[in-house]
């Protein structure tokens, strides 16, 4: 099974967009399911209902941090390596959707409960997220391989 249907799998499955998208890269990097899962948590719904970065992106940015992102201070190139690609996946996504923003994604007015509650009952998760996770898999796997040939 590819990552995105992974993705895509984990997101029907109740699952936010930041985990669904972090999800399918974790095992390569060594985390078990479970601390996969639970990282990421609480970066859906655009950092936990605020709206902001959208979790798809976001989830998609930790699995490039975890491949690419330097673990010692002195190691600029990974730094630099891993920036460029977050920015690659910005603006490939924003290319397609016009926003990395989840309030912007999902047409939201504001960031109350009651938006995200009319979003919710209108079915714009189930609707548009999918998309987005697909998406932002996508992208970063397509990065992934562009650096691994």
């Amino acid at each position: 099974m590819n990552r995105s249907k992974i993705a895509s799998a984990k997101f029907e499955a109740g699952f936010n967009c930041a985990q669904s998208s972090f999800y399918p890269f974790a095992k390569d990097a060594g985390l078990n399911a479970k601390q996969a899962l639970k990282l990421t948590t609480a970066f859906g719904a655009g950092m936990i209902y605020r709206g902001e970065m959208c979790g798809a992106v976001t989830g998609a940015m930790m699995a490039i941090g975890l491949k690419f992102g330097r673990s010692e201070a002195e190691d600029a190139d990974a730094k630099e390596l891993t920036y460029f690609l977050v920015k690659e996946l910005h603006a490939r996504f924003e290319n397609e959707f016009g926003s990395i923003h989840c309030k912007q994604l999902l047409g939201l007015d504001d960031v109350s409960a009651e938006s995200w509650a009319k979003a919710n009952e209108d079915e714009k998760f189930k609707s548009n997220c999918p998309l987005y996770v697909a998406k932002a898999v996508q992208i970063t796997n397509e990065l992934f391989e562009k650096l691994e040939k």
